[in-house]
């Protein structure tokens, strides 16, 4: 699999490039994998990812958390996702 560590990523909206961001791992350019270490993941994070598989059209987002007592993750995608010609 194709990867790219700390990848910045340009933020796009409504096809107008608004800035860029940083994503943990960009997985075959189309999964944001982000790693944490919070005690507890809130809504927050969840929203965060959301708008991160918008802004940056991905597909998929992967969160993974280390710091709760057993490991936790959630895969989130989005149904508006527009493949890249």
């Amino acid at each position: 699999m194709h990867f790219n560590r700390e990848f910045e990523i340009d933020v796009v909206y409504r096809d107008e490039h608004i800035g860029n961001g940083l994503v943990d791992f960009l997985v075959e350019d189309l999964i944001s994998v982000e790693l944490k270490a919070r005690p507890v993941m809130e809504d927050l994070h969840i929203a965060q990812a959301i708008n991160y598989l918008k802004a940056y059209n991905l597909k998929v987002a992967i969160r993974i958390n280390f710091g709760e007592p057993s490991l936790h993750f959630n895969r989130l995608a989005i149904k508006k996702f527009n493949p890249k010609p």
